[in-house]
């Protein structure tokens, strides 16, 4: 057999392909800049200003997210587990998440790929500015069992930078990444919250921002589409595992909605009535949405729609800067880049698609859809809820 670009043997006699590639996209773990801020001052220097490194924290969250996802594999394909391929994004936090990961899964590799460095700091600087990214240290490579594939990262700077100014761009660069895959393979893809949230937005899915949260995609050869993979599924159709504690659940894995959700969304919902049913028609693009979202009284707070993620708001921002309108981001946190069509005048209603997520500068932010069915982000402070009057 022979390697390829990704670290990958390729032995002679290959097992059946299937007509996909199975993606696992995870978020980096904790990062020491959010963590530590006294310790994040002493080490950072113009090189590394925008790659914090991991946090011992961070290597555990990544050791467990990696045997979670081992248990997930053995669970879906038993004995013939399908090949393995582990891609990172260059940054520090993202390559020895990656590590930790490879070590759980016995994969031999690592290998870094410029576009899925799709951070706030990347997608502003380019992926090859200043303080970027820099290669792995060898105190930093010290305890990993993974090797690194290669350095510079594999990918063109150039196109990465262009995707990112594109509607789902980093979506566009994951079916890239994954058509290149033989296959059958499985992807692992270690990367940042701002391409996650673009990742979930288009295969239906709410977004979770924790650190190693994990998402479960499939890339058709055929269709070359990109779409949810339920590994529940998969597991249900491969042959039965040996019963452990706590029955057929403990046997079935998902990717998990954000904590809040968990137990705190049906109730709200429930108190949520007309605002949040109307915010399904404006989701929709009802030709009557505007009319009827009117005529709703709104008795919830704001903070229940917010948690919620779903509901129907107001933009307003309420004078700040003089203006009367907002525009919408298409990335958290990454000025400039912003939603086609132009501004949104206060007071125009919207439907809220998320709960709310953190930037890395800029506050928190919410996805929303207009009446137009434009998509973007915009920040909480510039949201309030329809009047009652």
């Amino acid at each position: 057999g022979s390697s390829d670009r990704f670290g990958r043997f390729r032995p002679l006699d290959p097992p059946t392909p299937a007509m996909s590639c199975h993606v696992v996209v995870i978020r980096h773990g904790e990062r020491m800049d959010e963590a530590d801020r006294e310790q994040w001052r002493r080490i950072r220097t113009p090189l590394n200003m925008h790659d914090a490194p991991l946090t011992e924290e961070g290597w555990r969250q990544g050791t467990v997210v990696g045997r979670k996802l081992n248990g997930i594999l053995e669970q879906c394909f038993g004995s013939t587990r399908p090949p393995l391929v582990v891609c990172s994004s260059p940054a520090a936090r993202a390559m020895s998440t990656a590590a930790a990961v490879a070590e759980q899964l016995r994969a031999p590799s690592v290998t870094p790929v410029y576009v899925l460095n799709c951070c706030a700091a990347a997608q502003t600087c380019g992926v090859t500015g200043e303080g970027i990214c820099g290669r792995p240290s060898d105190e930093m490579m010290a305890n990993w069992t993974a090797k690194l594939t290669c350095w510079p990262p594999i990918g063109d700077p150039r196109r990465a930078n262009e995707l990112f100014r594109k509607r789902h761009g980093f979506v566009l660069a994951v079916a890239e990444l994954a058509a290149e895959q033989p296959l059958g393979t499985v992807l692992v893809v270690v990367t940042h919250r701002e391409g996650i949230w673009e990742l979930c937005d288009h295969i239906g899915i709410k977004a979770s921002t924790k650190y190693c949260s994990d998402t479960y995609c499939k890339y058709d050869f055929a269709a070359k589409t990109l779409t949810r993979w339920s590994p529940e599924v998969a597991a249900e159709a491969a042959p039965a595992p040996a019963k452990t504690p706590g029955g057929d659940a403990a046997l079935r894995f998902t990717t998990p909605p954000p904590p809040d959700r968990r137990s705190s969304a049906p109730d709200r919902r429930s108190r949520l009535g007309a605002p949040w049913q109307l915010a399904g028609q404006l989701r929709d693009g009802g030709p009557d949405n505007k009319m009827a979202a009117a005529a709703a009284p709104c008795t919830v707070a704001l903070t229940d729609v917010l948690a919620c993620g779903e509901g129907l708001v107001v933009l307003d921002r309420r004078g700040r800067g003089g203006f009367g309108a907002t525009l919408l981001w298409k990335t958290p946190g990454v000025r400039g880049i912003w939603i086609e069509g132009g501004a949104i005048p206060d007071g125009e209603q919207v439907a809220l698609l998320s709960a709310p997520q953190p930037s890395e500068s800029d506050g928190d932010f919410v996805l929303v859809r207009a009446a137009d069915g434009r998509q973007g982000w915009t920040k909480v402070a510039n949201i309030s809820l329809p009047s009652s009057s």
